[in-house]
């Protein structure tokens, strides 16, 4: 769920056709405004491989003027798309062009731009974390930069840098933080 610059509410879930089925989820969406009402309703259209679009692990949605944006996957080797919802429900699915063979993979959202962190097994060093950008309307890559391992779960992508939890055993005792404490901090990326 996202709320607007209009006030309108963009709503993505599913309703199962057989709920003991996992597969036969079959994901929509409806636009309501300010005052929570049903101005539209929207389908998520199939993958170009005939499976079902599904919002992709830890979904977060973001919205930027009037277009909600929802990062979506498909398969077992997940391909990614990004779903780009109008206020009146008409979606737009951008699929780009991202890496396949990774481990893990992650979805943020900055300033006009949908962010893919991911790891490969064996990456030097080890921990690090690529982080890659594309544009929200064309899906174009941007760039790619490397986290160097530094805390653990990102919370926030902010263009040039992340946000991350890290403990605080390292931190200078004069600053008064205890050594299990966790700070919230902000890490260049390379």
């Amino acid at each position: 769920m996202v709320v607007g610059s209009t006030g309108k509410i963009t709503v993505v879930g599913y309703r199962p056709k057989n709920p003991t089925d996992q597969e036969a989820r079959k994901y929509f969406g409806a636009i309501l405004d300010a005052d929570d009402q049903l101005q539209s309703l929207f389908d998520i259209a199939l993958a170009e491989n005939g499976t079902g679009w599904v919002p992709a692990r830890f979904p977060r949605m973001a919205s930027d003027g009037g277009i909600a944006h929802l990062i979506l996957q498909s398969g077992v080797e997940p391909h990614f798309a990004i779903a780009n919802i109008s206020e009146s429900g008409k979606v737009e699915i951008i699929p780009p062009d991202t890496v396949s063979g990774a481990r893990a993979h992650d979805w943020f959202f900055g300033e006009g731009v949908a962010a893919e962190l991911y790891q490969f097994p064996g990456e030097k060093p080890p921990g690090a974390t690529q982080w890659d950008t594309y544009d929200l309307t064309s899906g174009k890559k941007i760039s790619t930069r490397t986290l160097l391992p530094t805390g653990f779960a990102v919370a926030c992508y902010l263009g040039d840098a992340v946000s991350v939890l890290a403990h605080s055993a390292h931190v200078e005792k004069s600053r008064g933080l205890p050594p299990d404490a966790l700070r919230l901090v902000a890490v260049k990326l390379q």
